[in-house]
C-alpha cells in the first residue's frame, strides 16, 4: 500500500520495487533515526497528521519485516513480523499471513 502524498515510506517501497534493497535499508534507518514529530492533538488537523504519522510508521515496520526476508534474514523477519503482528495495527493481518506462510 502506497500512502498518500509526501511520504518516507513511498520512497521504500520504490525502492524495493526497484530491487535496491541497500537503498531500502538505508531509507529504513533514516527514517528510524528521526525524531518524532510533535503533533498538536487538540484539534482535527493534528489528530489526522498523528494517524498518518502512525500509519506510516507501521508500514515501514512491515517493509522492514519484508525486507528482511529479502536480504535472507529468515529468523529476523520472523520476529519483526510477529511484532507487526502482536501492534494490532494496520498491517497486523498481513503480518500474519506471512507469518502462516513461512
Amino acid at each position: 500500500m502506497t500512502s498518500r502524498g509526501d511520504s518516507h515510506a513511498d520512497e521504500i517501497i520504490s525502492a524495493m520495487e526497484a530491487d535496491d534493497i541497500s537503498e531500502a535499508r538505508n531509507l529504513i534507518t533514516a527514517f528510524r533515526s528521526m525524531p518524532e514529530p510533535v503533533f498538536d492533538l487538540s484539534g482535527e488537523a493534528g489528530q489526522y497528521r498523528f494517524e498518518l504519522y502512525k500509519a506510516e510508521c507501521q508500514l515501514v515496520d512491515y517493509q522492514d519485516a519484508v525486507l528482511l526476508m529479502r536480504e535472507g534474514r529468515p529468523l529476523k523477519a520472523r520476529k519483526a513480523l510477529r511484532t507487526v503482528a502482536a501492534s494490532g495495527g494496520y498491517y497486523a493481518s498481513a503480518a500474519e499471513e506471512v507469518l502462516d506462510k513461512l
